[in-house]
């Protein structure tokens, strides 16, 4: 299932892989890296949704940060968060 999600996506997708982002929420510094987005663009190119994939080395409860990471998605994505997806993937 792991492999299925690390496929290239159908359609028009930009892909960040281990991209640094900082962002400014509600007057709050938020800052990161995100490990891998799928960002799927409509035909001009335009962002849609994003599907933020986080890498961690075993279980827990992360979802404070996947939080942050979909704030900051939608942030620099100019989407809802609504869009915006998080899932960690356990390597």
């Amino acid at each position: 299932n792991q492999a299925r999600i690390l496929q290239k996506p159908e359609g028009s997708t930009l892909l960040w892989r281990e991209r640094a982002f900082e962002v400014e929420i509600e007057g709050e510094f938020i800052g990161g890296i995100f490990d891998r987005v799928h960002v799927s663009l409509d035909k001009d190119q335009k962002p849609t949704r994003a599907l933020i994939l986080d890498f961690k080395t075993g279980p827990g409860d992360y979802s404070i940060q996947l939080n942050a990471y979909k704030s900051a998605a939608a942030k620099l994505l100019g989407l809802s968060e609504d869009y915006i997806k998080a899932q960690v993937l356990v390597v």
